[in-house]
């Protein structure tokens, strides 16, 4: 698998401003350290890091998938339009 870049996205996490940049960096975040609420845009953007990383997606569907959990959470801070 290759690590796909994408403009940043700003989120909060454990009271820190973090910049992700990749989908593989979205994917750790989405299976390794997202806050226990999880409902649908979560299922998604996990979705959308796999298949982005597999060929099957853009890495802006994958973006677009994180921002949407990330909202979700209340954890966005700054996502720049694309």
């Amino acid at each position: 698998m290759k690590n796909i870049h994408f403009s940043p996205v700003v989120i909060a996490q454990a009271g820190q401003r973090r910049n992700v940049t990749s989908v593989m960096e979205a994917a750790v975040l989405l299976f390794q350290v997202w806050p226990k609420d999880r409902g649908k845009a979560y299922f998604a953007a996990r979705r959308a890091c796999i298949e982005a990383l597999e060929g099957k997606a853009t890495a802006d569907d994958a973006r677009a998938a994180f921002i949407a959990a990330a909202r979700e959470v209340h954890m966005l801070i700054e996502a720049q339009a694309r």
